[in-house]
């Protein structure tokens, strides 16, 4: 039994450090650094908490309409809107200059 334990710990966790390379170090270290700016986060909100005396309805309310446009600048981003006016094709013509 002991043994099993050993090899299932070698072969899923200590083989992830053997894997390791050092291009993977950047987008760890954005991954890390965005937890701990959420555990930060979380401080943060206790203490607006606190110390402005609002309920955490109104900051969990706050929080959901702030976060909208985050939310929707994806999908938003994807649509194509078109031009206002057409755009020229090819070289534009002698005297008539595009406005």
């Amino acid at each position: 039994m002991l043994a099993a334990i050993r090899r299932w710990f070698d072969d899923n966790i200590l083989e992830l450090g053997r894997e390791m390379r050092l291009s993977y170090l950047p987008p760890l270290m954005v991954y890390v650094a965005a937890g701990v700016s959420g555990l930060t986060g979380i401080v943060g909100t206790f203490f607006v908490k606190e110390y402005l005396g609002l309920s955490a309805a109104f900051l969990a309310a706050l929080g959901f309409w702030a976060g909208i446009p985050w939310a929707l600048k994806m999908p938003l981003g994807h649509l194509e809107f078109p031009p206002r006016r057409p755009v020229p094709q090819g070289r534009p013509q002698k005297g008539r200059g595009i406005p």
